[in-house]
Parts: structure tokens; C-alpha cells; sequence
């Protein structure tokens, strides 16, 4: 959430800015400080970026990729919250022809929109990564160890802005379920092997067959990659037992 980041919205930007009195970020305008009329009353003006004339397009990149650890199918939801805004309130600020302006009462200004964006590698970001292309998304499962992401605004009206007060990105990690066929323990300690690794350690649950009265079994390091078992009699010897397992957790590293 780079809204909620401090400071707010400190990634790179082009044609894009953070404007306090908004609280989000806005388009540059198309204006020079040179070509406006003022009269040296600074404090008049709503922002020297802000007045109208905007530009017609800019990005914010967020301010850190995102490493997995590992490469996993991802699935990216945006989080978006955006409005338009016209800083040139009165006839004589307005950019375009009159010819080209929409009705004066209208309420449903559809000149400004926003997109999401993401890239990924499966590289580790720490290292010198290779990036793919930059896709636009709103909701889509994704694979990759390290993510990018950027927001491209635009606007078609040069007299109608953006603010965009949220922007985000949440990332979830599916569901991962492993379960295994009857294996045999041996007389000792057996280590088992996930096929494919978790994200975090998962729930792991064993049942364990052909025991005795008395039996019982241990489950220790359990890992994303893996635990291990061990089978013991009621003295406390390690004896060879048959049992299957089910793991389950979130993220299936591929």
C-alpha cells in the first residue's frame, strides 16, 4: 500500500507527483512557471503543478520490489482508489476551446483513468535480475520470485486531473496440499521430502499403521521443504512402522 508507506508515495515517479493538500498523486501540468500570469501572490495559486494544462500521461513505479524467496504462482489483486478533479474552475482557466468542452453541468467526468501494472523475474531482485515485459492486470494469478509494479495515469481532457489516494497491490499465495502414499519409517528417524516446497511451513499430520500398544511417533523440523518422523515402542526403541502424511499450507514453489 503506498499510500500508507512514510512518506506516502516514495517511489519514482515521471509526469506523476505527490500533492499533500490531495494526500494522493496527481498529473504535472503541461505549464512552465514562465508562461503563467501572476501578480507575485504565490499563496493564490492551488499548486504551481496543479493548475490546469495538465499532461496528458504519467507513472508512479512503487518504491521496492517485491522477493518471494522462491518462484511461486502468485495471484495480484490491484487496489485502486482514484477521482477526478478539475483545478481550473472558471471560463477564462480553461485550456481548450469552448467548442471541445463537455456539457457545464456534467457530473460524470470520464476523461482521467488509471491502470496497474506489473512485471516479474525469476531471478533473485537482489542480484542483477532480468525483468519481463510490464502487463496491465486487475485480478491475476502471476509466476515469479520478485514482482515490479507501477501505476500509469492518464488524462484526455488538458483542464481535468487525477488523484489517486489509493494504491496497492495484495498478494495471495494459494492453497498447497501434499499427502503421500503408505511409506515405511525403518528403525530410526526418516526425513521426509516434500515434492514441491512450501512458502511457509505447513500443518503436518501423520497416521501411522501396523503399531503396537505402546507406540507412538515424533514429528520434528518441519520446514517448507520438509520434516521428519520417527516411530518408537513403549521403551522408547525406534521400530519400523508403515504411515502416510498430509501437508498443507499455502504456495507451491515451482
Amino acid at each position: 500500500a503506498e499510500d500508507q508507506e512514510d512518506p506516502p508515495f516514495s517511489g519514482n515517479t515521471s509526469g506523476l507527483f505527490y500533492f499533500a493538500d490531495y494526500d494522493g498523486l496527481i498529473l504535472d501540468s503541461g505549464q512552465l512557471i514562465d508562461d503563467m500570469a501572476t501578480d507575485g501572490d504565490f499563496d493564490a495559486l492551488l499548486a504551481l503543478d496543479a493548475i490546469g494544462g495538465v499532461n496528458p500521461l504519467g507513472e508512479y513505479e512503487f518504491g521496492s520490489s517485491w522477493d518471494m524467496g522462491a518462484v511461486y504462482d502468485v495471484n495480484l489483486r490491484r487496489r485502486f482508489v482514484t477521482r477526478p478533479i478539475v483545478p481550473a474552475l472558471l471560463w477564462d482557466d480553461k485550456v481548450q476551446l469552448i467548442d471541445e468542452w463537455p456539457l457545464i453541468d456534467e457530473d460524470n467526468i470520464d476523461t482521467v483513468n488509471a491502470a496497474l501494472y506489473v512485471r516479474t523475474t525469476t531471478d533473485d531482485p537482489a542480484g542483477t535480475p532480468v525483468y519481463g515485459d510490464w502487463n496491465e492486470f486487475a485480478n491475476v494469478i502471476s509466476r515469479g520470485r520478485g514482482f515490479q509494479f507501477k501505476v500509469r495515469a492518464t488524462s484526455s481532457d488538458p483542464d481535468t486531473n487525477i488523484i489517486i489516494d489509493e494504491l496497492g497491490c495484495l498478494m495471495e499465495l494459494q492453497l498447497h496440499t501434499e499427502q503421500s502414499g503408505t511409506l515405511a519409517s525403518g528403525a530410526g528417524a526418516y526425513a521426509v521430502t516434500f515434492d514441491n516446497a512450501f512458502y511457509q511451513p505447513p500443518n503436518v499430520g501423520v497416521t501411522g499403521f501396523n503399531m503396537a500398544t505402546g507406540d507412538f511417533f515424533t514429528v520434528t523440523s518441519v520446514t517448507r521443504t520438509g520434516f521428519t518422523v520417527e516411530f518408537k515402542n513403549s521403551t522408547g526403541t525406534s521400530v519400523n512402522r508403515n504411515f502416510t502424511y498430509t501437508a498443507v499450507g499455502y504456495g507451491r514453489e515451482v
